[in-house]
């Protein structure tokens, strides 16, 4: 085998490339025999013993699609619902899911002493302060 390999590596550029068609040609030949031989099994029908239709079961990325756009949804609902409320309240807004999440709701005052910084996510746009 490596007699044949040195000997293929004096051989002329399109020579080499003549055998590599012809070996992928080779491969490609025999998995579609493999497929032909095999494809009357696969066209058989078996008969239908049970006629009740049975739902085949949800993929990964279905699966999480759905739980995402129903994620999504409640973010909207719960968007709608808080939109009236004023940012210069003193009362938290308590927040519950799964765990309970006290957000506290800053008045004017507590914002001019923190001084919060503006922090930028993903833009390609510049921007100058």
């Amino acid at each position: 085998m490596l007699q044949l390999i040195f000997r293929l590596r004096h051989k002329s550029k399109a020579t080499k490339d003549q055998l590599a068609f012809a070996g992928a040609a080779l491969i490609t030949g025999l998995i579609a025999v493999v497929w032909l031989v095999s494809l009357p099994q696969q066209l058989i029908v078996a008969p239908v013993k049970n006629t009740t239709v049975q739902e085949e079961p949800k993929g990964a990325f279905s699966q999480f699609f759905t739980g995402a756009k129903a994620q999504f949804a409640n973010v909207l609902s719960s968007g709608a619902d808080t939109s009236s409320s004023t940012a210069t309240s003193s009362e938290p807004v308590v927040v519950t899911t799964s765990s309970s999440i006290v957000i506290p709701t800053l008045t004017a005052e507590e914002v001019s002493r923190l001084n919060p910084k503006q922090i930028l996510i993903a833009t390609s746009s510049s921007v100058e302060n």
